[in-house]
């Protein structure tokens, strides 16, 4: 059917590693577009590299590219899942403060195993924005 398949591997229930966090950043900028992503359920780590492509490519905010990441497609925040909207998260305050662009971040402030732990410190009932 002429596509050509790109693996970007990042995971749905921990945060990635940073060198594959920057390879999904890199298979966007040389990927053939139009394109289509997906993963396994199409839920979490597709909604999640949407809600980057979103912000990154299209200049949303990362609230209105987090919409990408929502109970509507089958994303539920408040489960181990929510790791990835946690992710932009921490990304926006640290935007926020600074300005800062998510390649930067990445390369410069982001640590998987303190995105680990600072999730697992969240409170189920704050992980769950869509209720307010």
């Amino acid at each position: 059917m002429g596509f050509k398949l790109v693996n970007a591997k990042i995971y749905a229930r921990k945060p990635p590693r940073r060198e594959e966090l920057l390879h999904l950043l890199d298979a966007f900028e040389r990927i053939e577009k139009p394109f289509v992503m997906h993963c396994k359920s199409g839920a979490d780590r597709a909604g999640f590299a949407a809600a980057l492509w979103m912000h990154i490519h299209e200049g949303q905010s990362i609230a209105e590219a987090q919409k990408q990441l929502a109970p509507k497609y089958l994303h539920l925040a408040w489960t181990k899942t929510g790791i990835v909207d946690h992710i932009l998260d921490v990304y926006a305050a640290e935007r926020a403060n600074s300005g800062i662009d998510f390649r930067a971040w990445v390369e410069t402030h982001y640590d998987q195993a303190t995105l680990r732990a600072s999730f697992a410190a969240t409170p189920i009932k704050q992980r769950m924005k869509w209720l307010k």
